[in-house]
């Protein structure tokens, strides 16, 4: 909901609205909307990032500018906590479920297919360095220092430079890991909007003069968020993205932020065979809670049409995931065959 995503969100062809409400000439409420055209169909798709809580007004004004727009719909992602897991040491506690749930009788949908996930892990910055090492896994802390002692070095290089490290390691894990991201250009359309107003920062890892981890941090509001990491293969053993998370924390601590969303996780319940446990993992053990939120919504402006999208948009999530199983298997046949 910054003003800087907006203006990076319009130089990648989306449609930006902000609007306001307003009381006695004093603006009382505000928030910003995109809006995507579709590919080859007359509508749009709106979208509503980490909003707070709806109001009727809210969803009004928001229907009278989607039309404006011929959207199918609004995709709805509200940053409201429904519930929290604490952590102690890298364990998770019992759940304890928040008052502020949302707004359920606002005729939304759930999302037919979410952005942001529902899970999320956040460490709560205020506590001392002490503390918050004293309440990782001790793995965690292990690693740490062992990265420590085998002389990783971490440092903030928010250049041209820094930023073609970043892409090249990013690059190379997807690759590895199979899994889809934004291209080249986005990013470098990001870097010159959001690096000067300094909502992103570049923190890299390196070891024997080798990048060997890279993660942009965005900094908003007293608080940090990491949304983008990438490693390289080489080195493993020293450990480089433990010291870099905490390289991270203490820079958060240093500049005054309260707290530091590590941006995304499965549910307490995941598992092993889930394709993202291992970052389940690594952020678990740095002691942060684990949170939910209310969840992803749908606000249908075009009935008939949003299913039809829906149905198209599935097929093409199919093929997509069909394109990544045979690539994973062929990666899997050329390792085993070394």
């Amino acid at each position: 909901q910054s003003w800087a995503w907006g203006e990076f969100k319009a130089a990648n062809g989306a449609a930006v609205e902000r609007a306001g409400i307003f009381d006695n000439g004093q603006l009382r409420k505000a928030w910003q909307m995109f809006f995507h055209p579709l590919p080859h169909l007359p509508w749009q798709i709106g979208y509503f990032p980490r909003g707070g809580q709806l109001t009727d007004i809210q969803l009004v004004a928001m229907r009278d500018i989607a039309k404006e727009h011929r959207a199918l719909a609004i995709l709805i992602e509200p940053e409201i906590i429904r519930s929290r897991w604490p952590n102690h040491r890298g364990r998770l506690g019992g759940k304890i479920v928040s008052k502020a749930i949302g707004r359920a009788d606002l005729g939304l949908l759930p999302a037919a297919r979410p952005l942001f996930p529902r899970h999320t892990f956040v460490l709560n910055l205020a506590a001392s360095e002490e503390k918050l090492l004293a309440n990782m896994h001790s793995k965690t802390r292990y690693n740490i220092r062992l990265a420590e002692r085998k002389g990783v070095t971490i440092r903030e290089d928010n250049s041209p430079a820094g930023l073609q490290i970043f892409l090249d390691l990013l690059f190379q894990t997807t690759r590895r890991q199979h899994f889809y991201l934004h291209n080249r250009a986005y990013f470098r359309k990001m870097w010159p909007i959001l690096a000067p107003k300094g909502i992103a920062h570049l923190f890299l890892a390196f070891y024997r003069n080798q990048p060997l981890a890279a993660w942009i941090i965005f900094a908003y509001k007293k608080r940090l968020f990491y949304p983008y990491g990438a490693s390289a293969t080489v080195y493993r053993e020293v450990m480089a993205s433990n010291l870099l998370c905490w390289r991270v924390i203490q820079y958060g601590r240093r500049h005054g932020y309260q707290q530091f969303d590590l941006w995304g996780s499965p549910g307490p319940d995941a598992g092993a065979s889930d394709p993202w446990y291992g970052f389940y993992r690594f952020k678990l053990g740095y002691g942060a809670d684990l949170l939910e939120f209310i969840g992803s919504w749908d606000l249908v402006l075009q009935p008939a049409a949003y299913g039809i999208y829906n149905h198209l948009n599935d097929w093409r999530w199919r093929w997509l995931r069909l394109q990544q199983k045979i690539q994973r298997q062929a990666s899997q046949r050329s390792r085993n065959s070394q």
